[in-house]
């Protein structure tokens, strides 16, 4: 995937579970919460994902241009579950994302 520096951006993930060529949804209600957790090259961010009570398979973390500013290059990320203060990781293989570099152009004010 491609993210553009300097832009706010929803990722949405859709958690499933297979066992036996089977595939299935993972209620998310039985868990605390989820977190995303980006490794750039020089820092680590997490993004927390509170379950609420509807009976749901999707997270949707928001990744905010502040986090993302000055920093395009390839970043990869996990998602775990927490519940009473253990971390367990969801996803499979590791995500590898890039960023890719913007331009940030001033406001542009119109005078009449």
């Amino acid at each position: 995937m491609q993210l553009l520096e300097w832009s706010d951006t929803q990722l949405k993930f859709h958690i499933t579970q297979t066992e036996n060529n089977t595939t299935t949804d993972v209620d998310l209600t039985d868990y605390d919460k989820v977190l995303l957790i980006i490794r750039f090259p020089n820092m680590i961010i997490e993004i927390l994902w509170t379950v609420d009570n509807e009976d749901t398979s999707y997270v949707i973390f928001d990744l905010l241009s502040e986090q993302t500013k000055g920093r395009a290059w390839w970043i990869v990320a996990d998602i775990r579950w927490i519940q009473w203060a253990k971390r367990l990781r969801f996803n499979q293989n590791t995500i590898q994302w890039v960023i890719l570099a913007s331009v940030k152009v001033p406001q542009w004010v119109v005078n009449d």
